[in-house]
């Protein structure tokens, strides 16, 4: 096959995945969004904690290279609009970790969110890195996923407040995502207020790097 017919069919097999993966993508966000609206309507606070707790769990799940057993744990966090988790969601679908299926419009999409609004520096730079690499004819369809994400798991969608706050010892500005309960207040991750109180929460929260090529980790 000549470099020229190769560089064809290689157009061709993009095309046709991409507008196979979007049709599952798009029946992907449908059905969660039901599940995220009720979310919306506000967590109790124990409720909160649950997510919390299975957002750290995913990643030191994933830390530990145990794909399998993170992925549903950073999902709960990832439908619930917490940045960092959907960030790795969206590496786990780029590169079909453990028995995650391997999506191109899935990672846009949940990295694409994670990006969006008041996000990490490195998730923003990851997402517009990877931007880069699609096509220009296929941009449009991946920022119909991308938006269709954010309305359904954006900070907005999900009631997330994210501020930026000082690593503990230093000037290092970290993300802090935090879930609002049923009487829209934010309700603050104690786990991770008690680690930087005692200025020992610089391996706590960061987004697990892997050889991958996803973003660094903690």
């Amino acid at each position: 096959m000549t470099h020229s017919a190769l560089y064809k069919f290689l157009q061709v097999t993009f095309t046709v995945t991409c507008a196979l993966s979007l049709v599952g993508t798009m029946h992907h966000a449908n059905a969660a969004e039901e599940r995220v609206d009720d979310a919306a309507d506000g967590l109790t606070s124990e409720e909160i904690f649950e997510v919390y707790k299975a957002r750290d769990l995913g990643m030191n799940l994933y830390a530990e290279k145990k794909y399998d057993e993170a992925f549903p744990q950073l999902m709960i966090a990832a439908t619930h609009g917490l940045k960092k988790a959907q960030a790795q969601v969206g590496v786990m679908h780029l590169h079909g970790l453990g028995n995650v299926k391997k999506d191109t419009r899935f990672a846009f999409g949940w990295i694409g969110v994670a990006a969006e609004g008041r996000s990490e520096r490195e998730i923003e730079k990851y997402f517009k890195d990877l931007w880069k690499q699609i096509p220009k004819e296929h941009k449009a369809s991946y920022e119909t996923v991308v938006d269709r994400f954010i309305e359904i798991y954006g900070t907005d969608a999900t009631n997330v407040d994210c501020v930026h706050v000082n690593a503990p010892g230093s000037q290092i500005r970290q993300l802090q995502c935090m879930l609002t309960n049923s009487d829209g207040r934010a309700v603050s991750d104690a786990l991770r207020d008690a680690a930087r109180d005692a200025e020992i929460g610089g391996g706590i929260g960061g987004i697990g790097g892997t050889s991958t090529g996803g973003p660094g980790g903690p």
